[in-house]
């Protein structure tokens, strides 16, 4: 389940209801938009069809006046000119200043200049993340589920750096992508979904990385890693548990058995709250420690 900040309940966790949910993010968190001038699922007529439909978001002004209508696709539609005209359709009712269409990958912002007959395209720059939100702060992370509340203070420093590093320093220079997984390990420490960075290790080695915050509220650091395009397993490790030395600290999901591991000793992973760790600095380590496995069992 999705938790709507705006509606203030749980929805259904659908690919359109995130690529919504981000958007509604990025306007409050980051451009400064008050949750009570956001509307969520208006109704509205279509055009001159004798239909109504709702449009996902509208942004109201000072006076309550709309000024920007967004419809929102999953992240795998394409934007055509059928998406154009439905929120156009809707906007002849609503009379927003602005149209914006967008598949949380793509998107297109129209100014209206008649409701009925013109709207004109406007080149769309959003602010660089660093440059709209304190990203190295811990709890710019935990309120989107990337940490847990319950993290101890000793390490929250080095998870936002290293979170920081990963999802905005890393992109500038070597952007990868970013999706939305489901893994079908079963955790015992809560669901894996989440938003996760695709990167490309070398020419065997690909990797999704991103960290998750449990339903203990602790913080996971969480990899899956394909070697030649096969899945060569799942490592969810927890620093919290490597701090307080209680039991593994990793738990293995290889694709043929489940291996609890003391990982973080056994490749010396940097935990050094003054020390930025970036994906490198995780991925290698573990890597060399996969490769030795298969090797030891072979």
């Amino acid at each position: 389940m999705l938790w709507n900040p705006i509606l203030k309940k749980p929805l259904v966790n659908r690919p359109e209801e995130r690529v919504r949910l981000r958007l509604i993010d990025y306007l409050i968190y980051e451009a400064g938009w008050p949750k009570s001038r956001i509307g969520l699922e208006v109704l509205a007529e279509r055009g001159n069809e004798d239909q109504k439909g709702r449009v996902d978001v509208l942004c109201y002004d000072r006076k309550f006046n709309p000024v920007l209508l967004v419809e929102c696709k999953a992240e795998n539609v394409n934007l055509n000119l059928d998406t154009m005209i439905q929120a156009g359709s809707y906007n002849r009712s609503v009379d927003s200043d602005y149209v914006m269409v967008t598949n949380g990958v793509n998107d297109y912002i129209y100014k209206t200049t008649d409701p009925d007959t013109e709207v004109e395209e406007l080149p769309v720059s959003w602010p660089e993340p660093a440059e709209t939100a304190q990203t190295s702060r811990f709890d710019y992370w935990s309120e989107r589920g990337f940490a847990g509340e319950n993290t101890s203070p000793q390490l929250r420093r080095f998870l936002s750096e290293m979170l920081h590093r990963v999802f905005v320093d890393e992109i500038r220079d070597n952007p990868g992508n970013i999706v939305y997984l489901q893994p079908k390990v079963q955790s015992p420490d809560g669901s894996l979904q989440h938003y996760y960075r695709i990167i490309q290790f070398d020419d065997e080695w690909k990797v999704a990385m991103s960290m998750v915050a449990s339903k203990h509220g602790s913080t996971r650091i969480v990899m899956l890693f394909k070697k030649n395009n096969k899945n060569a397993g799942l490592v969810e490790l927890n620093p919290e548990l490597h701090r307080k030395k209680v039991g593994p600290d990793t738990t293995l999901y290889l694709p043929d058995k489940t291996i609890p591991v003391h990982l973080f000793e056994s490749i010396t992973l940097p935990l050094n709250p003054r020390v930025a760790s970036g994906s490198m600095d995780m991925i290698e380590p573990v890597i060399q420690y996969l490769n030795q496995q298969s090797l030891t069992h072979a």
